[in-house]
């Protein structure tokens, strides 16, 4: 009989991997096989994942099939999937990955030890552990890409884009797209001032990608699924938001309006429009981002907003540290998956003391606006690592904010300034706001 070493982890997960469907890509990213100690189970896990990529069902005889298991194998395999669980298997692949790195730790050391009772050189043997090291740390990440590769990509991505087949993503606003690059592996900032609308745009944004066929994850730490459900459905349906909020006052003709528009809508979308309202801690949104895309690829990931994002860093680390340490991570997930992150985030006051109420100002791009100047790169709120990491950072900006009249504080026109782009121009987009009908709409 094939046994597991007495592991009762590595059991539990690879039985979890063929009873539960899609759990080998709930899977860290960083996983590796070698944290699964028997070589049987090893070839479990290459047959389930190979499965899996195949959009077929791991069953036992599919996977024992796959791995060119024996009778004696398939009957062991048999006890691993009686004995296996349907939880989430992410903590049964942590513990197998510590207990991975452990090892190989133990072992570098060891063989360190070994050096240094010799006469290796000291500078040697530690240049030797740090190199072992780094690659511990690296493992799971994709391979280094190779200069002529890379050209090659180069000049199909210029080639597509002269002939209309750009792989830039587009937001469904002409203006904006005419603008802003969302290129895969990108990080995005929209920031604004609480109440401004910066939600409300980016989930315009979502719902236009989403309804183009596309699947859009939005992590939103501040509103519930119910929330951005009937922002979706306002703006579709032309019925003001806080209608639909209070669940009265609706007439039977606009009861008529909303069934049809949300089958509409739930056509449109489908299951394109993917929604997380309850984790949010850096970690988990970085799994199930990772988790989504391995299942099926995203085209777009929407946090909102950045500085709600949970991060343990113990509990002398000040937020301007935990705020870095979440545009960072933001930016490696970006990068790893080769998908945009647009993230939401918060100004500072600083800007609105600038320019006092009924005077005009210039900005960088021309445009002269009432009152208000549009913010600046050093207005992100807690972190100047957020303006470091992004590839581009871009401000939604009331200028009539300190304005009585009450068309022009809520409707605009709104700008949209870039104020950073790595790989495009600086400008600005005018668009117009319905924070009434949660839409923003651009303007001619």
């Amino acid at each position: 009989m094939v046994r597991l070493n007495g592991i009762d982890a590595e059991t539990k997960l690879l039985g979890a991997l063929i009873l539960r469907e899609g759990a080998i890509f709930e899977l860290p990213a960083s996983f590796v096989p070698e944290a699964i100690t028997s070589p049987v189970g090893r070839r479990v896990f290459a047959a389930v994942r190979a499965v899996s990529e195949k959009h077929r069902r791991p069953e036992l005889d599919v996977v024992a099939m796959e791995a060119g298991l024996s009778a004696t194998e398939v009957e062991w395999l048999r006890e691993v999937v009686m004995q296996g669980s349907l939880a989430d298997p992410t903590p049964f692949a942590e513990k197998l990955l510590d207990g991975y790195r452990r090892r190989t730790l133990r072992g570098m050391i060891d063989e360190a030890l070994e050096q240094l009772r010799s006469s290796t050189d000291t500078a040697e043997v530690v240049g030797q552990l740090m190199t072992r090291l780094l690659g511990l740390d690296t493992e799971g990440r994709p391979d280094l890409a190779d200069f002529a590769n890379s050209v090659l990509a180069s000049l199909a991505a210029v080639d597509d884009a002269l002939s209309g087949r750009s792989k830039a993503l587009r937001t469904g606003f002409k203006r904006i797209d005419e603008l802003v690059l969302i290129r895969p592996g990108n990080l995005l900032i929209l920031a604004a001032r609480p109440g401004v609308g910066k939600s409300t745009l980016a989930l315009n944004i979502a719902d236009n990608i989403a309804s183009g066929g596309k699947r859009v994850l939005f992590h939103s730490l501040e509103m519930d699924d119910h929330e951005l459900v009937l922002r979706v459905l306002s703006r579709a349906t032309d019925i003001e938001a806080d209608k639909l909020f209070a669940e009265k006052g609706l007439s039977p003709e606009e009861r008529d309006k909303l069934v049809r528009h949300a089958d509409d809508r739930t056509r449109k979308l489908g299951r394109g429009l993917l929604m997380n309202t309850t984790h949010h801690t850096l970690g988990s949104i970085c799994r199930l981002t990772e988790k989504e895309h391995r299942r099926s690829p995203l085209a777009l990931v929407v946090v909102d907003y950045l500085q709600l994002v949970e991060v343990d860093l113990g509990k002398n680390a000040s937020a301007e540290q935990r705020i870095a340490t979440v545009s960072r991570t933001l930016k490696l997930l970006a990068q790893r998956l080769r998908v945009p992150v647009l993230a939401v985030a918060q100004v500072n006051r600083e800007h609105e003391r600038r320019q006092m109420p009924g005077r005009r100002a210039e900005d960088k791009a021309g445009a002269e606006t009432p009152g208000l100047p549009p913010p600046q790169l050093h207005d992100l709120r807690g972190s100047g690592a957020i303006e470091n990491d992004a590839n581009v950072v871009m401000f939604l900006h009331n200028p009539f904010a300190q304005s009585t009249k009450l068309w022009e504080r809520d409707h605009g026109p709104f700008l949209l300034t870039v104020a950073k782009q790595r790989a495009g121009r600086r400008g600005y987009v005018k668009l117009h706001a319905d924070l009434a009908h949660a839409r923003f709409m651009e303007v001619a």
